[in-house]
């Protein structure tokens, strides 16, 4: 896929693309495709040997990640979700998705309820399962225009950052800062899009 370098320099007009490209895709067909990474995702090794799993339940045209919340909680792993609280990505450990979450945000986003769970801290990650627009072929993000992950990476020192992506969310390059933290790897549903050699 080919981007316009016009769109490079104005990461505004580079988000409102993706988001086309992504909401392009039939609804059934991203249901079946968000499957197929499911079943990419719980082989992988890195998932299956972590324990304290930071995951996200996706909106709009995002890959559904909804079952894969339900069959991490199943196998009996810990299950931490974000909430954006003010400008800061807090997290807590959601043990039932039915009573401690909260109803959509202003992101359209479930969020854990506090006072029902506990928090997490960054450090003790062993996993996360990074949200984004595009990646590229080094492991660069384009988020949502937030920073919530990018203030939140650099503190999760052992966790295996990961992305799950549709392919038409895989590109050459996307724009990125001096202080952008990589994902170690991006998964679409054509395979592995990238891994680094580098290992936490």
């Amino acid at each position: 896929m080919n981007i316009s370098p016009s769109l490079l320099v104005d990461k505004k007009s580079l988000r409102h693309w993706a988001l086309q490209q992504r909401a392009q895709i039939p609804p059934a067909q991203r249901e079946r495709r968000s499957f197929g990474l499911h079943r990419l995702l719980q082989e992988h090794p890195r998932f299956q040997a972590a324990q304290v799993l930071l995951l996200y339940g996706s909106m709009g045209s995002e890959p559904n990640t909804w079952p894969l919340l339900r069959a991490t909680l199943k196998k009996g792993r810990s299950l931490v979700l974000p909430r954006i609280d003010r400008d800061a990505l807090n997290l807590y450990r959601v043990r039932d998705l039915d009573t401690e979450l909260g109803p959509p945000g202003l992101w359209g986003l479930r969020e854990p309820l506090p006072h029902l769970c506990d928090p997490v801290r960054p450090e003790t990650l062993d996993f996360i399962l990074v949200p984004g627009l595009l990646f590229d072929v080094q492991g660069g993000r384009l988020g949502y225009g937030g920073g919530f992950y990018d203030r939140l990476l650099p503190e999760a020192t052992r966790a295996w950052r990961l992305a799950m992506a549709f392919h038409e969310q895989c590109v050459g390059v996307v724009p990125r800062e001096p202080h952008d933290l990589p994902v170690h790897e991006v998964l679409n549903d054509k395979g592995t899009f990238f891994v680094t050699t580098e290992h936490p």
